[in-house]
């Protein structure tokens, strides 16, 4: 019974925004085969990858959740960070997304927490 919870709430936890995006309505987009539900609020996006990929590259997962941001809020995306599974990105609505121009990939601010919930810093 206990495993079936853990399992439960892992697979529950796949598809889960971040607190600043969880009143956000949600727009699923696809792009290139991947799938991503995109949140909006203000001039933050989050793009999380719904689906499956046999060893995702970041450059390549990056590109496609950028395109999906914008076709989702129709503004251009100006910065981005993240990971394969969520990245967030920095809104520019006064002009539309030129399809060749690519966000600036910028580094999240360090938390000082490591993922064993013991402060390094």
């Amino acid at each position: 019974m206990d495993r079936f919870l853990c399992l439960l709430f892992l697979l529950a936890a796949c598809d889960t925004p971040s607190p600043a995006f969880w009143n956000a309505p949600v727009q699923k987009v696809e792009v290139d085969g991947s799938y991503f539900d995109i949140r909006h609020q203000g001039e933050v996006a989050e793009a999380i990858r719904v689906n499956a990929e046999s060893r995702p590259m970041i450059g390549v997962i990056a590109r496609k959740a950028e395109l999906a941001m914008e076709q989702a809020t129709g503004c251009t995306v100006e910065t981005m960070h993240g990971d394969v599974a969520m990245l967030k990105g920095r809104l520019d609505c006064s002009q539309l997304p030129v399809q060749e121009e690519r966000a600036v990939w910028k580094r999240p601010p360090k938390s000082g927490i490591s993922c064993l919930g013991v402060r390094l810093c």
